[in-house]
């Protein structure tokens, strides 16, 4: 069973979040119909960076891994280190946003 981890981005502040599914297109279409309690209210999401891995296991594993940055940079760095699988531009990946203040 393939299984995905993958990281959305909120067009309302910039805030992410990460989450791990089976099926990640459904996953992605609940998450902007407003099905989850957390993401309801700062839809619309963009999906920003996934990846696929053997086990439901394996992608819990990392989802708790990247939540544990905390931080905004980490999780930037990250996704500039660990590039979205092939065949992702498929998917419509959308470029990260940036919200940082501007001085």
């Amino acid at each position: 069973m393939i299984c995905f981890t993958y990281i959305l981005q909120s067009t309302v502040d910039g805030r992410f979040y990460t989450g791990h599914c089976s099926n990640l297109e459904k996953r992605f279409i609940k998450h902007n119909r407003g099905y989850s309690v957390y993401t309801k209210k700062y839809r619309p999401w963009n999906l920003i960076w996934y990846t696929t891995l053997t086990t439901k296991s394996e992608a819990y594993k990392l989802e708790m891994s990247i939540k544990a940055f905390k931080s905004r940079e980490k999780i930037i760095q990250y996704l500039q280190e660990n590039p979205c699988v092939a065949g992702s531009e498929n998917l419509q990946i959308s470029d990260l946003l940036d919200f940082r203040e501007s001085s």
